[in-house]
């Protein structure tokens, strides 16, 4: 064989392992149903190694509104995502393990943008108050559920910007952190007033955040509701606490991943619906046992279905 033929295969087969273990995502977005293509529309795609987001990639549709990454990683340890935005209402699917062994199909629907509030509700609204030395850390995760046709979106706190999610938090809040269906760029906290700029597109989605209360004699959690919601429960991870609400009864104690919590629960509340609620109880003071703050991904899908 001439070296050049030689090294010419090397090359070849190479190269065909190289395609071989590679991964590609493919798809298409689709405007409403039954569904009509959208071009030139903007697909991104998220990497993420644990809690670190890598460097990702851009795909723009074609006529037939299809969208493709290709040559990608296969690592165990990657996770991959895919999202668009469309009417400024934000689509995004995932995680995809990077050890798949077959590529990845997957197509968005998106949706025209109104303002018919009487197809959106709250299915779930959950928050988890966890005790920690330096006040109490809390995750709150919202379900929404928009049975309409076009994503939702109304207007904010003071009339003059529009608003998707919105909901009054508690006061004296500290640290706050947008999670799942939110970013820093569209989600909006203005003394009490939460409010995210992104619509609610059809389907159910969820929305979440984090923050922080600091201790004091009793400590204000209520809230103010702008959507219908079906179920509105909060769980305690200290039992020496007791939350104090007239429109929340005691629901008696869950185990969630070795931890009991106390349960608090209230079903059907309206549009503007004020919740009060109050912690209190003992040891304040001492010196609380020490758990991780983000809850674990088992311990919201517990909690939520």
């Amino acid at each position: 064989m001439k070296p050049g033929i030689g090294i010419a295969c090397a090359l070849l087969v190479l190269g065909l392992s190289s395609t071989a273990s590679a991964l590609t995502i493919r798809g298409a977005v689709m405007k409403g149903e039954p569904g009509a293509p959208v071009a030139g529309l903007t697909v991104q795609l998220h990497l993420v190694r644990g809690e670190e987001e890598l460097k990702g990639e851009t795909s723009v549709t074609n006529a037939r509104g299809e969208y493709q990454f290709a040559g990608l990683k296969k690592d165990p340890a990657l996770s991959y995502y895919v999202s668009t935005e469309y009417e400024n209402a934000f689509y995004t699917e995932g995680p995809f393990q990077g050890d798949r062994t077959a590529d990845v199909n997957h197509s968005f629907t998106v949706y025209d943008v109104g303002r018919d509030i009487s197809s959106v509700q709250v299915k779930n609204h959950h928050i988890i108050l966890e005790r920690k030395p330096d006040g109490f850390h809390v995750t709150e995760i919202l379900i929404f559920e928009n049975r309409g046709k076009t994503a939702y979106l109304g207007t904010g706190p003071d009339h003059a910007e529009n608003a998707g999610a919105r909901l009054g938090l508690p006061a004296s809040i500290q640290g706050f952190q947008p999670g799942m269906g939110g970013d820093p760029q569209t989600t909006r906290l203005r003394g009490r007033e939460l409010s995210s700029e992104r619509p609610i597109p059809p389907g159910v989605r969820p929305f979440s955040f984090t923050y922080r209360i600091p201790f004091s004699g009793r400590v204000d959690l209520s809230h103010r509701l702008y959507f219908p919601t079906a179920s509105f429960v909060v769980l305690l991870d200290d039992p020496k606490l007791q939350l104090e609400s007239k429109g929340l009864e005691f629901a008696g104690m869950r185990d969630q991943g070795g931890k009991q919590y106390a349960v608090y629960s209230g079903q059907s509340f309206g549009v503007g619906q004020e919740i009060p609620m109050r912690i209190g109880g003992a040891g304040f003071w001492s010196n609380p046992k020490v758990y991780p703050w983000l809850a674990a991904p088992f311990l919201i899908a517990g909690a939520l279905w």
